[in-house]
């Protein structure tokens, strides 16, 4: 098992930027504070791409939680928080990145926002 954990830390390296974006009274936005903490606690996954800039938006309106990544690519997606897990966010970039190990892990549906 610590094979795996090994590959799905690595996700952070195709970033350029993640930014979660969230309102601390909305009722939907526990999966987007719940990924966000998880992110910056995990010292080896952020060890995987010390130049990806982690930034939170604290919103005081009711708005949307979304997590917004930029790929070194330069592609850029906005991942509803809506409807999803922190899990099942964290699942999506690590299938962005080619890096599943279990695919029992895999999201059925990602609410994506295009820009």
């Amino acid at each position: 098992m610590a094979a795996s954990k090994a590959v799905a830390s690595t996700w952070l390296r195709s970033l350029k930027s993640v930014r979660v974006v969230f309102s601390p009274w909305d009722k939907r936005s526990p999966a987007v504070r719940e990924f966000y903490r998880s992110v910056i606690s995990d010292t080896p996954l952020r060890r995987s791409n010390m130049e990806c800039k982690l930034s939170v938006e604290v919103l005081s309106r009711r708005e949307m939680p979304r997590v917004e990544v930029e790929f070194l690519s330069g592609e850029k997606e906005t991942i509803s928080g809506e409807f999803l897990s922190a899990p099942q966010i964290r699942a999506y970039l690590e299938a962005k990145d080619g890096d599943f190990v279990d695919d029992t892990q895999k999201p059925d549906e990602v609410y994506l926002v295009r820009n």
